[in-house]
Formats: C-alpha cells, sequence, structure tokens
C-alpha cells in the first residue's frame, strides 16, 4: 500500500489532559494531546527498550505488558500504569508524571532500543453525516454518473464507443440487498467468512441484538472503567452490522441482508466510550489484542485530523505493519473532511489500509476525505444494524465504508489460506472495480467480493 512515508515524530510537552482515573477518564477534543506519549520500541531490541523505559521514568519490579493478560491489556492498565507495553506491536503507552520532562523524552527518544517517542492523541469515531450533507452527495453522484455515462458513450467528436472507465449505473436497495451488497459483488460469492476472525475496534456492540443470537462473539473492553462491550452510542453496531450481518436476518421483522461476511467470527473491541471518544493509545491496544487473537482483520472507523506539518504516527505504523507481517490486515476510514480535508490519522499511515466512500452512482461522496487512498466502500445511505429498539438504520461516511471492505477482506481470506497480511492487502486492491475518479479519492477503485 504505498502512501507517504511516516517521518520520526520528536517528543513534545503539553497540559492538555492526562491518563485519567480507571473509574472516569475526561477526554479531549480529538486533534489533542492526552499528556500521554507513545513510545515505540525496536523490533529485536524489546529488552533494551524496556529497561531504557524503567530507568528514564524510575520504575521497579518491571513494566506492565500485554503478556501479562490473558485477554489482551485490561482497561486498568491502560489508565494507570505508569508504561503499559503492547508487546505485539511494540509500543508502550506512558503516563508517568515524568513523561512531562522534556529532558527525560529526549534521553528516552535517543536511546538505541527506541525507534520514537510521540505525543498520544485523544481520537473520536467518524461520524456519519447530517441528512442535508447525504442529499448534496446523492445530486452530486448523479450528475457525476451522468457524465460518465456521457464519457463512456461517446468519444470526442461524437463517435460511438466505450471510454476507459466502466460505465456504471445507480444502485438501490432492494427487499433482498442493500445497494452496498450489490455493488461489491457479496451477492454473488459463495464465501461467507467461515473460520475467520474480524475485529471491529469501535463503541462496541448491542449484545442484546437479535440480529447476532447465536453468533461466536469475543468482547473485550479497553476504555476504563468499562468492562462490557455494550454499545450505548449506536456507531460500532452499524459497523459490525455492516462488516459481519447475518446472511438472513430473522423474523420478524423481514428484511434485507446487510452483512458482508455472516459467518466470520466477531472479535468486538469497545476501544471508544458511548460518546465517540478515545484515546489512540486504547486503539493501539485494541490492534495489539487482535494479532494476539490471529484476527485476519481489523476494522476501525475512528481517527483524528491531523494538524498541518505534525509528522505521521510510527506507532500506530508499526502495530499495522507488525500486523501484516502476523497476518492481521488494519483497515481504517479516510475520514469525512472532503476535498479540502487529507486523510485522518491512522489511516494515513503506509501500512493501514485506507477507505474513500462511494455513494449509489459509484461517484466519490463529497464527504470523503483525499488523498493517499487505498481502496473505496459503499458509504452513502448504508443500511445496518443499530442497537434495539430501534433494531436498523441509515448512516453515511467513509465509517461506513470501512467495514464493507473489512467484511470483503475476510470472505477473500476464506477463499485462499495464503491470502494474508500483505497478500490479503494486494489481492483486495488487484480485484476492484474500476471507477471514473481519480486515485485520491478512490485509490485502485471499489472493493469486489471474490
Amino acid at each position: 500500500m504505498a502512501k507517504k512515508q511516516v517521518r520520526r515524530p520528536r517528543a513534545r510537552g503539553n497540559t492538555n489532559g492526562s491518563g485519567g482515573a480507571t473509574s472516569e477518564v475526561t477526554l479531549g477534543a480529538a486533534g489533542q494531546p492526552t499528556g500521554r506519549y507513545l513510545v515505540t520500541l525496536k523490533e529485536g531490541s524489546e529488552k533494551s527498550a524496556h529497561n531504557a523505559i524503567q530507568s528514564v521514568l524510575g520504575i521497579r519490579g518491571g513494566l506492565t505488558a500485554t503478556a501479562d493478560f490473558d485477554g489482551g491489556m485490561k482497561p486498568t492498565e491502560l489508565a494507570t500504569a505508569p508504561a503499559a507495553v503492547l508487546s505485539s506491536i511494540g509500543v508502550a503507552i506512558v503516563s508517568a508524571p515524568a513523561a512531562a520532562d522534556l529532558q527525560a523524552l529526549a534521553a528516552l527518544e535517543s536511546d538505541s532500543a527506541i525507534e520514537a517517542v510521540e505525543p498520544e492523541f485523544y481520537v473520536e469515531l467518524i461520524e456519519q453525516l447530517e441528512a442535508q450533507e447525504v442529499q448534496e452527495t446523492y445530486a452530486r453522484g448523479f450528475r457525476d454518473a451522468t457524465s460518465a455515462l456521457y464519457r463512456g458513450l461517446f468519444r470526442p467528436g461524437g463517435e460511438a464507443g466505450i471510454g476507459e472507465a466502466e460505465v456504471v449505473a445507480a444502485f438501490g436497495d432492494t427487499a433482498a440487498f442493500t445497494w452496498g451488497l450489490q455493488a461489491t459483488g457479496v451477492t454473488r460469492t459463495r464465501f461467507t467468512g467461515r473460520g475467520m476472525r474480524v475485529a471491529v475496534l469501535d463503541t462496541g456492540l448491542d449484545l442484546r441484538h437479535p440480529d447476532f443470537r447465536g453468533r461466536h462473539i469475543v468482547p473485550q473492553s479497553f476504555v476504563p472503567g468499562v468492562n462490557s462491550v455494550q454499545d450505548g452510542h449506536s456507531h460500532g453496531t452499524h459497523c459490525i452490522g455492516t462488516a459481519l450481518g447475518p446472511a438472513a436476518p430473522p423474523r420478524p421483522p423481514a428484511t434485507r441482508r446487510y452483512g458482508c461476511a455472516p459467518t466470520a467470527d466477531i472479535y468486538v473491541g469497545k476501544v471508544l466510550n458511548d460518546a465517540g471518544g478515545g484515546m489512540a493509545g486504547w486503539a493501539l491496544a485494541g490492534i495489539d489484542w487482535a494479532i494476539r487473537n490471529t484476527c485476519q482483520v481489523v476494522s476501525m472507523s475512528l481517527g483524528w485530523i491531523i494538524s498541518p506539518g505534525h509528522p505521521d504516527s510510527v506507532a500506530f505504523e508499526t502495530a499495522a505493519r507488525r500486523g501484516l507481517g502476523r497476518g492481521t490486515l488494519v483497515i481504517a476510514a479516510a475520514g469525512n473532511e472532503g476535498p479540502a480535508g487529507g486523510l485522518r490519522s491512522p489511516a494515513n499511515v503506509p501500512s493501514v489500509m485506507a477507505v474513500g466512500a462511494v455513494d449509489t452512482a459509484l461517484a466519490t461522496a463529497t464527504f470523503s476525505s483525499r488523498g493517499d487512498v487505498n481502496i473505496a466502500g459503499p458509504g452513502v445511505d448504508v443500511f445496518s444494524t443499530v442497537p434495539m429498539p430501534a433494531r436498523y438504520g441509515l448512516k453515511s461516511g467513509t465509517s461506513m465504508a470501512c467495514p464493507h471492505v473489512a467484511g470483503i477482506a475476510a470472505l477473500w481470506a476464506e477463499s485462499k489460506p495464503h491470502f494474508r497480511g500483505a497478500l490479503l492487502a494486494n489481492i483486495l486492491m488487484a480485484r476492484t472495480r474500476h471507477l471514473p475518479a481519480p486515485a485520491n479519492q478512490v485509490g485502485r477503485g471499489l472493493v469486489q467480493a471474490p
């Protein structure tokens, strides 16, 4: 996945926020520093890196590490440990008071066993769009689709023929399938994701939802003070439904199929609270957990807007790169900042697959962020699950495009046992449907099922 190179961050001080208590964590605005730091350890030098962290921070008795916990790093340790080491991805979350000392941070970063030290930021879900924005997207999609049709049928000078771009027509939900499943070919595939593990890192899942009854669900909360993955927001439940909803939603009510990989195992990582906010370290802990549980796919519809001139995250790039090496593909929503906005982090780092959104006419959604996008998915008026009693709802955003790609990635992973990690990413991008839009909007094209 060719994206711009990650630049090595330099440590910087701030006074915005802290690690917080386990019972109540006060969160700042997304993109603001938390007061903690992410320390990336050089691969092969973990023991020396642990010693350096202990020495600089004055920690005795060893570091709190992922290996100490069967189910992944617990929320309590994420909030209170002076340094919580996520062993599978080689990143430590440093929250000790000494971290505010720039000299100490500089000394830590200069150690030969440390790759980088960077501030941790608050993150948020990449929220769905309001109705007016969606209507504007439809209007633009109709216009762009009409233009594409004209270009496809007539070459300059009026000569009939087929243009370079594939001619597309608008899709719509039917009684049997959502438009997204139709457009991506899920309706035609024989694969269902059986035996695959997909982790969705978000606001959780409504565990009482009848559409997920009987499914293999592995839950883990990374939100301090919250032990359950129960979704009090709806964003996570909607994303999980799109990626992993059932092949035949139970009756009543009778409804269309909306899920891409209906038999895959559901790994629910609650890394955002019920207000849709969190810390980057919680998301990193979720990635670490997914890798340790051999998930083939990780879906993240979250991030933060990068301030101008700020370097990309070495911690997220390292986590995603190590995941690829262990057979886990990390997929993230590009963001909803539109033509004027670049990709959100962590979608902007090279080893994360960045997903843009298209509408029902397969035109770039007006809200979809531009930049080093790898692939596109359906992201306008997406029908999926929401917490009971509403049960179903429509949402729009790159948040909705991302789980389409994640669920279809599970189908490809099922199709061939060697489609894992980087090879899985390559096959997803190689088998897309070509779209009449620039690569900085849709990457290689619209994701397609095997």
